[in-house]
């Protein structure tokens, strides 16, 4: 194919990619997580709070957001299109590894894989620190392979700031730090230690010798990094804060065997659902062809898999889904490396009726696969993520679960239409599990308050007739409208019966996947309740 048609294809996968990632970016509700890096993207330039103490692991993911400023109501999708602008990067870190690893006939197929497949979408999609951890490491494990071939302090600078930035973007992505050292030691001009003539020691002295002025930026960069960062720490220690460099409670270093051999079945039936296992397999045996065809290559986009992939599963106390995110652009580049060894491997070029055989059955593979499976759900993810199947606990988090605002998006966007406004806003008050989370979805239009389960404790937030809070509101509007997704307690079809007010259910929303109800009630004080007729 043509060099310049060839730029064409990348550009309009590129394109395609990003468009999928940002196509109607405000279809899925909010996600908590989304919430908390909206809300640390809003004061880190702000210096209102001591950046240490709001880091999680994530500070440069929340610098990136903060670029975007803009209101609460528009905060969502203007981060997820800010993370979704960043995947771009991603795609382009994809292309440039596969033609560095695998050469020119890897691109094209691995760029396409990245764009479409539903592993990277789905969560791409979200305001996440994960895409912006797998683009810069992308990136990072490209600029490695150009290091060891050709070290240089430029490079070694721009390795550094990819490395180390894929590292401020979520910690867990420390790992790839090591991408350097492994591809200085595959891919550089030192030679392997002969057993009979040479150890270790000296070849790691050797290794040292040949690259060390170019891995000094890297260190560097990394050094300099964390000295800011126990600057701004110590700061915040004198003065009375606590800095988070990691959310400790998602780990779980204590793991037994058992644990840990579960969360490898629950990593492989993720990928399976979000591949489909037909893929999973093909994927499998692409990246035994790229073994088999070159192993240097294959053996290092192995390692760069395993360096993001292996402490979010060993580690991780609950494996998530998208803690595996980071990792899906070296599955993409073995797939381009398969689909290049079906072209290129000198067994295959010595058989040309097999060798057209075996890139046609991929082919036509794929083309199925993307057809029937990756392109509807991609296009589902944007126009109704209700229909998508997802893992178990994914489809907790984000769909039925309380860590997400299905159902509170739908009553206050009904409220915003059509409640009646009192005093020139709609008076409301949400009784829900997480308050925060609404207001992603408050506009001017109402006058809001809301109490959440944390705050009420179990006793009061299950216990409607001590919902004081409704009286003293009531008190000063002759109407209110109660949300709540506790319709265990407040039944759709049995309103508690409070100081003779009266209940009028007005809307409803079925959260997907699951049984919960959000309800919105129209509560009117009791001498309105005794002159409305009926």
């Amino acid at each position: 194919m043509p060099a310049r048609a060839r730029l064409w294809l990348i550009t309009l996968l590129l394109l395609g990619g990003f468009f999928v990632r940002a196509h109607r970016p405000g279809a899925l509700p909010g996600f908590v997580d989304e919430l908390s890096h909206i809300e640390r993207g809003e004061i880190i330039y702000t210096l209102e709070r001591n950046p240490s103490e709001i880091s999680h692991g994530k500070l440069l993911y929340y610098y990136w957001l903060g670029l975007f400023e803009t209101s609460r109501g528009g905060a969502l999708v203007t981060a997820r299109l800010a993370t979704a602008l960043f995947t771009l990067l991603g795609l382009a870190g994809v292309a440039a590894a596969a033609r560095v690893l695998f050469g020119p006939g890897a691109v094209l197929p691995a760029t396409a894989f990245y764009a479409i497949v539903p592993f990277a979408v789905f969560f791409e999609r979200m305001a996440l620190a994960d895409p912006m951890a797998a683009a810069l490491g992308a990136l990072a494990a490209w600029h490695s392979v150009l290091l060891a071939r050709a070290p240089g302090q430029r490079r070694g600078l721009i390795t550094g700031l990819l490395a180390n930035g894929a590292m401020g973007a979520k910690l867990t992505a420390a790992p790839v730090l090591a991408l350097p050292v492994l591809a200085a030691a595959i891919f550089g001009d030192v030679p392997w230690p002969d057993r009979k003539r040479a150890s270790l020691s000296i070849y790691a002295k050797a290794l040292w010798r040949r690259y060390e002025p170019a891995w000094r930026p890297i260190g560097l960069i990394f050094a300099a990094g964390w000295a800011i960062f126990a600057a701004m720490s110590l700061v915040a220690l004198v003065r009375g804060g606590h800095p988070i460099l990691l959310d400790t409670y998602l780990t779980d270093a204590s793991a037994q065997p058992e644990d840990v051999l579960d969360k490898l079945g629950g990593l492989a039936g993720r990928v399976e659902l979000l591949l489909t296992p037909g893929m999973a397999f093909l994927v499998v045996l692409l990246a035994g062809l790229a073994l088999w065809w070159r192993p240097s290559a294959a053996l290092y986009t192995l390692a760069w898999l395993a360096l993001l992939w292996g402490p979010s599963t060993l580690l991780a106390s609950s494996l998530q889904t998208r803690y595996l995110v980071a990792g899906v652009p070296a599955v993409a580049v073995l797939v381009g490396g398969g689909i290049a060894a079906l072209g290129r491997a000198p067994a295959l070029h010595r058989r040309p009726r097999l060798a057209i055989l075996a890139r046609g059955t991929a082919a036509i593979a794929l083309g199925v696969w993307a057809v029937a499976f990756a392109l509807p759900f991609d296009w589902r993810a944007g126009s109704d993520p209700a229909a998508l199947t997802l893992p178990r606990r994914d489809t907790y988090d984000y769909f039925w679960g309380s860590f997400n605002t299905w159902g509170t998006r739908e009553a206050l966007a009904y409220l915003s239409a059509h409640g009646e406004p009192a005093q020139g806003r709609v008076p409301a008050v949400g009784v829900l599990q997480l308050c925060p989370l609404a207001t992603l979805y408050v506009t001017p239009a109402l006058d809001w308050t809301c109490h959440d389960y944390y705050r009420l404790g179990a006793e009061v937030a299950f216990d409607p007739a001590r919902w004081d809070f409704v009286r003293q509101r009531l008190d000063a509007v002759p109407w209110l409208y109660v949300v709540t997704e506790f319709s265990e307690v407040v039944s759709p079809d049995g309103p508690p019966a409070r100081f003779g007010e009266r209940w009028d259910l007005v809307f409803s929303f079925a959260k997907p996947h699951g049984e919960r109800v959000i309800t919105v009630w129209r509560v009117t004080a009791a001498v309105e309740a005794r002159s409305t007729p009926g």
